[in-house]
């Protein structure tokens, strides 16, 4: 991928990781193992050059999607596609209360799950920087 289609996602998602909304300066402070974390413009569901297959992602949401397109909503033990942020608003499918994410819907759901949007240290995390 080239630079300028780099930034042109980085700067479309307003600098935050568009699945868990950490923004990318706090996404540096995630170090597991001496490896510390970045966000990254990762395809959404194809293999593609066009800027809107990419969604920005901190490596940890990256790492956890990989190349899925759906998951299990464990509420109604049903599959629901992931969020897709080209196609749907993220307040819509999800809300943060108490520094964890909370899925709206059976997609946000679904996507907290599979990408384990609540580990500890993320919510940890998320509390820290709410109370500064």
């Amino acid at each position: 991928m080239d630079a300028r289609t780099r930034e042109h996602v980085r700067l479309s998602a307003s600098r935050l990781s568009e699945y868990c909304h950490f923004l990318e300066n706090a996404v540096s402070y995630l170090v597991v193992s001496s490896r510390s974390y970045h966000c990254q413009a990762a395809h959404l569901y194809e293999v593609s050059d066009d800027p809107e297959s990419f969604a920005w992602a901190c490596d940890e949401c990256n790492y956890h999607k990989g190349p899925s397109l759906a998951s299990i909503n464990l509420q109604t033990q049903e599959q629901a596609s992931l969020f897709n942020p080209r196609l749907a608003e993220w307040n819509y499918h999800f809300s943060i209360e108490d520094g964890i994410i909370v899925g709206r819907t059976s997609t946000g759901r679904a996507t907290a799950r599979l990408l384990k949007m609540n580990s500890p240290r993320l919510v940890r995390l998320r509390r820290e920087l709410i109370a500064q």
